[in-house]
């Protein structure tokens, strides 16, 4: 079943919105201050498209080429299963203990963090499935990150 519940919606769009603004407030453990971080608006194409790739219950990440949507040039992706919405939500959020700001390296995975607080990013639409006993989410994001730093420290 194909979740596209207000609460789940929400949940995942604010979580997004509260990691951001705790990277512009400084707030955010390990991390620096952003210099600027706009909150996400929701894009209800990307949702679609994220909804298409989360109901065949496959947890891979999808052809980003196929997801190119109006003014964006680039689209990011994330791509997560757990047994709860909110352990997937928390397990992008601690790769940022692995990611070195400074250095721009990664210990392990950081790659779903970066998107995340991505400064670049204005857009955003997810969906969520239960695969099985266990969610899928997957987010896109525009436009996408890339391997620089995801945003630029304050002074």
């Amino acid at each position: 079943m194909i979740n596209t519940e207000k609460s789940s919606k929400e949940m995942i769009f604010k979580f997004h919105n509260k990691v951001r603004k705790d990277v512009l407030k400084g707030v955010l453990s390990d991390q620096p201050k952003a210099k600027k971080m706009p909150k996400l608006k929701w894009n209800q194409l990307l949702a679609e498209k994220a909804k298409d790739h989360v109901k065949k219950c496959i947890l891979d990440s999808g052809n980003l080429g196929d997801l190119y949507v109006g003014k964006f040039d680039s689209v990011g992706q994330t791509v997560a299963e757990h047994t709860t919405i909110q352990n997937i939500l928390d397990t992008w959020l601690e790769e940022k203990n692995d990611y070195n700001f400074e250095k721009n390296t990664c210990e392990e995975e950081c790659g779903n963090y970066k998107q995340i607080v991505w400064a670049n990013t204005t857009d955003i639409g997810c969906a969520s499935n239960k695969c099985g006993n266990r969610y899928m989410v997957v987010c896109n994001y525009a436009p996408g990150a890339d391997d620089e730093r995801p945003y630029e420290k304050d002074s």
